[in-house]
């Protein structure tokens, strides 16, 4: 048996993954307006006002709470799980938002080949959320996160339903299709033709045409 529980130590814990959280919204909100992010970057961002607002919840809850050690240490285990979500998350914003002369999905795109698809902004809010249920959920605290929790498990599916952020190309790595300005943009991935017209007219296909000329 753990001779103390160190509540204080969580309460700290938990107010460095606020800070982190904080930190990367005030990321994103500075971005330059002019910059073209996938509707990933928009929607998950939304959220991160929810996972605060849960943390605050949970650490002044916890205060007020019994521990035994399984309790402890599943909420140790858990926040620290928060910090490397949030930390993550923060560094993508850091490498892909503020103003800079290279456009943020090229920027955004490098940071992922470099860091994994685990960190595609996407996944790693939903890991985010879902750990901050986790914390929201034990039956010594249950009572008093409920509506959290509600909240919790609707953000995250929504954020499951989320278009990726970046698609992989035929080779596996990732790609990203991004149109700027008017007309249409035709793009082809694997194998096989692409047939596209623009404009009026006619279009024909054929995987065979034969041509006659000065005679019959």
């Amino acid at each position: 048996m753990m001779a103390d529980h160190d509540i204080e130590y969580l309460v700290d814990e938990i107010s460095k993954v606020i800070g982190i959280v904080e930190s990367a919204k005030k990321v994103y909100d500075s971005k330059p307006t002019i910059e073209v992010l996938p509707e990933a970057f928009v929607e998950i961002t939304k959220h991160l006002p929810l996972v605060n607002e849960s943390l605050k919840i949970v650490s002044d809850v916890i205060q007020g709470v019994e521990f035994n050690d399984a309790l402890y240490q599943s909420i140790e285990s858990t926040t620290g799980s928060c910090e490397q979500k949030a930390a993550r998350l923060n560094k993508i914003f850091r490498k892909c938002l503020p103003e800079s002369k290279i456009p943020a999905l090229d920027r955004y795109k490098k940071a992922i080949i470099q860091f994994g698809k685990d960190h595609m902004v996407e996944v790693l809010m939903k890991s985010l959320l879902e750990d901050v249920r986790k914390l929201a959920e034990p039956d010594a605290i249950k009572s008093a996160t409920k509506v959290q929790l509600e909240k919790l498990s609707e953000a995250i599916e929504v954020v499951s339903k989320l278009e990726p952020s970046i698609r992989d190309d035929s080779n596996g790595n990732p790609a990203t299709y991004v149109h700027h300005g008017s007309g249409p943009q035709n793009i082809h991935t694997g194998h096989g033709h692409i047939n596209s017209v623009s404009g009026e007219g006619n279009q024909f296909v054929a995987e065979r045409l034969e041509y006659n000329v000065g005679g019959r």
